[in-house]
């Protein structure tokens, strides 16, 4: 297994890329998962970036999985 975090404003996913199956996907909000990017409560890029390399992490811990490290990326459907 091998894991790979994407961000950007609207959030992370991480994905396992040997069957781009997406393991964990978190919007930009600091209450709950609503997207809620560009408005006055919503988490910068680089705190979104931060999340995403710590959960990353994690998993990469708990699935004992291969680590491909954090890109942005723009979604084509996000799942936020």
């Amino acid at each position: 297994m091998r894991l790979i975090g994407y961000y950007n404003e609207l959030g992370y996913e991480i994905v396992d890329i040997d069957n781009n199956n997406i393991l964990y996907t978190a919007g930009n909000s600091p209450h709950d998962s609503q997207v809620v990017a560009g408005r006055e409560d919503s988490l910068p890029l680089n705190l979104l970036k931060e999340y995403c390399i710590i959960t990353l992490d994690n998993m990469i811990e708990d699935h004992k999985a291969e680590n491909l490290g954090v890109e942005y990326k723009e979604f084509d459907n996000p799942a936020f």
